[in-house]
């Protein structure tokens, strides 16, 4: 009798100091379009909206965010867009450069460590995606990023959480989820 009281003990025990892992919670996902961003994309949970002034070489960006946050793994969906002037994205051709600065920049920011660098198109949009390494030990994490230009709108989205959170299942359904949709005004709208 005994035996079995120290085996339900130890089960118990297990069970409370190892929490069911963040790969088996559910997530609830739901669509997001945004008539002030142009753009609709996948969130999982509330999306939060802010808005801010960023010093650049070029002058005053406003940079506008979309993040939610997913539960209690601390995983943190963004998609961040801003305006460049119309002149200076029309002087550098293709576009390559500006996402190449985004990119150089989000390293920066992150003092990540680039493990995946590959040019793409989202919707017939030049864009860039990458995968960086950032922290060490319990705060080692990823952000996946990518950058898609669309006229002089630049759509900056991340995904970003620790080793044990981040799950490559969403990334892939987050990014796959984002497009810009036509001019017409025919989606609906979350903004």
């Amino acid at each position: 009798m005994r035996l079995i009281q120290l085996l339900v003990f130890s089960v118990v025990m297990l069970f409370l100091l190892n929490p069911i892992p963040a790969e088996s919670a559910p997530v609830d996902w739901a669509p997001y379009a945004s008539e002030e961003g142009r753009f609709v994309v996948e969130f999982p949970g509330t999306v939060e909206r802010q808005a801010r002034q960023r010093m650049t070489p070029i002058g005053p960006i406003q940079m506008n965010t979309r993040t939610a946050t997913f539960g209690s793994n601390g995983t943190v969906f963004t998609v961040a867009f801003n305006d460049l002037p119309v002149d200076l994205v029309s002087g550098l051709g293709d576009g390559r450069l500006i996402l190449e600065g985004a990119v150089a920049e989000k390293i920066s920011r992150t003092g990540g460590t680039l493990i995946h660098d590959r040019a793409l198109e989202v919707d017939g949009r030049p864009a860039r995606f990458v995968i960086l390494e950032t922290g060490e030990g319990e705060s080692a994490g990823f952000v996946s990023f990518q950058v898609v230009l669309h006229e002089n709108r630049v759509f900056q989205l991340s995904c970003a959480g620790s080793k044990g959170t981040w799950r490559a299942a969403d990334n892939r359904r987050f990014f796959a989820s984002f497009a810009v949709p036509p001019a017409d005004g025919s989606d609906d709208t979350s903004d």
